[in-house]
């Protein structure tokens, strides 16, 4: 014969509410862990990647490829991959400032809700394109991109009217040309603004130069900024282990490296009739702690990007794109380039 089974125990309301606290701090820590070490949601801000990406999109980051960013500690758990010219990465500003301990730990376990540490004022996750790694030469020249010597192959696909939000909230509409950027198997659309928009005639290189390969570039940035959407002169992305003669460095390369200094020695530079001063002691070379990266936005004209807060360390790529969920028409797994043919599809 059978045992009668006994009949569960009704539980206390006390009971009840306990058991439900601990399924809910449960699933909260399994959230928390997966946030931190291998997925994480993400919504597009700003128009700095369109085409490719527009506003309003979100998708999931991948960090198991390119290594996680650990909170708080400002650490890094390595990737089984570097990022390459072409890809899209989404980092920790260089430029970003800590609100202090107290503002990470809100934002981190609120899970983001209480954003205290990614304000409009204070990005601190961006996402770009990575177009010059460790060891490469850039420059750009009208536009153009000069990668290691060689210009990257620009070609003309269409000119479209698109709606552009100003930090204001005021939407005005814009004339803009699309190109096609390829250099060895890689392509991608990138967007410039049409030049009758610029109130001024856009300086020839030559003319850019003569600003931007001098010293008054590090003291005034500002007054050069709009410069850089059209020219930069070669500047050096370093790696790891270089030592840099900051003897031998002129104009907006001293502005990079200044940056890069003061970011990885936590102290205060300044340039002197030519010559760097870290906290006033006089610098000739600087051995490099990370590998880096020139990162830039596909809508080239409307991008606060790697031209104006620096070179891209390392140590703060953590993610790529792997899934985009919404909106629902724009569905798709690794797909976030856009081609000729998309983007012809997408004008008519």
């Amino acid at each position: 014969m059978f045992s009668k089974k006994e009949k569960p125990k009704p539980q206390t309301m006390k009971e009840k509410i306990l058991y439900n606290l601990k399924e809910i701090f449960e699933a909260y820590v399994i959230v928390l862990i997966l946030r931190i070490f291998l997925l994480e949601a993400y919504q597009i801000p700003t128009q700095s990647m369109v085409p490719n990406l527009l506003v309003g999109d979100i998708f999931m980051v991948s960090k198991l490829g390119m290594g996680s960013y650990i909170p708080l500690v400002h650490g890094k758990i390595p990737g089984f991959r570097n990022p390459k010219k072409n890809d899209i990465v989404v980092f920790i500003s260089p430029a970003w400032n800590s609100p202090g301990i107290w503002g990470e730990v809100v934002s981190l376990f609120s899970l983001s809700l209480i954003n205290i540490d990614n304000t409009y004022d204070n990005p601190k996750n961006l996402v770009k394109r990575v177009v010059a790694e460790p060891g490469d030469r850039i420059a750009m020249s009208n536009s153009q991109l000069i990668i290691n010597g060689k210009p990257v192959e620009t070609t003309f696909v269409v000119m479209k009217n698109e709606k552009v939000m100003a930090p204001s909230k005021q939407v005005s509409y814009y004339d803009f040309n699309v190109y096609e950027e390829s250099f060895g198997n890689e392509r991608r659309i990138v967007q410039h603004l049409l030049g009758r928009y610029f109130l001024f005639n856009i300086p020839t290189f030559s003319e850019a130069m003569r600003y931007l390969t001098t010293d008054t570039i590090v003291t005034n940035f500002d007054a050069y900024r709009l410069v850089l959407l059209w020219h930069f002169p070669e500047v050096y992305i370093p790696k790891k282990g270089d030592v840099l003669d900051l003897t031998k460095t002129t104009g907006y390369e001293k502005y990079l490296y200044k940056l890069l200094v003061e970011r990885e020695s936590k102290g205060r530079v300044e340039i002197h009739e030519g010559k760097f001063f870290l906290n006033g002691v006089e610098l000739t070379r600087w051995t490099v702690r990370d590998d880096y990266y020139l990162c830039m936005g596909d809508n080239r004209d409307l991008s606060e990007d790697g031209r104006y807060f620096g070179l891209v360390p390392r140590n703060n790529i953590f993610g790529q794109p792997l899934l985009r969920y919404f909106p629902f028409t724009r569905l798709g797994i690794w797909l976030f380039n856009e081609t000729r043919r998309s983007i012809l599809k997408r004008e008519l």
